[in-house]
């Protein structure tokens, strides 16, 4: 039975946010624990947030379609806020690019959405971490064949 490997999946995204030139020297995980200190910065996270479906009746031979949604987590960090907030801008905005220019993550995925995403910020000693997410809808199909 064909099943769907959320990991891979996860990996996947991973693989081309490394690949991209713009995001060379940011350190991309994937479903690891979030940064623990501002010296890790700047900071990919990738983590499986949920899956729905339609729901179609269970029997041999059936496909079913699901909807996975990944927050990706992208913080940086500066002394200042209006710097920490430009550093997390440019690194949502260069995420946000790599994505783009590859809607399948090179045929592991059959569809690919960017839908949004939230802000957060902490102040550390000494400077500021600023941070904010870019959520992407996948579409994958697993089938009882």
């Amino acid at each position: 039975m064909a099943r769907i490997d959320y990991h891979a999946i996860g990996q996947a995204i991973q693989t081309v946010l490394q690949a991209d030139a713009a995001l060379a020297g940011v350190k991309v995980v994937v479903e690891e624990d979030v940064l623990t200190s501002p010296e890790e910065a700047p900071w990919v996270g990738i983590y499986i947030a949920d899956r729905e479906s339609a729901g179609a009746p269970i029997a041999a031979g059936t496909q079913q379609r699901f909807t996975v949604r990944y927050e990706i987590w992208c913080f940086d960090y500066r002394l200042d806020i209006p710097s920490a907030a430009q550093a997390r801008d440019d690194l949502l905005g260069k995420v946000e690019v790599a994505l783009l220019k590859t809607p399948t993550l090179n045929g592991n995925v059959t569809m690919m959405a960017i839908t949004g995403g939230a802000f957060d910020s902490a102040r550390t000693e000494g400077g500021h971490l600023m941070g904010g997410s870019v959520v992407v809808e996948i579409q994958k199909k697993a089938t009882t064949a």
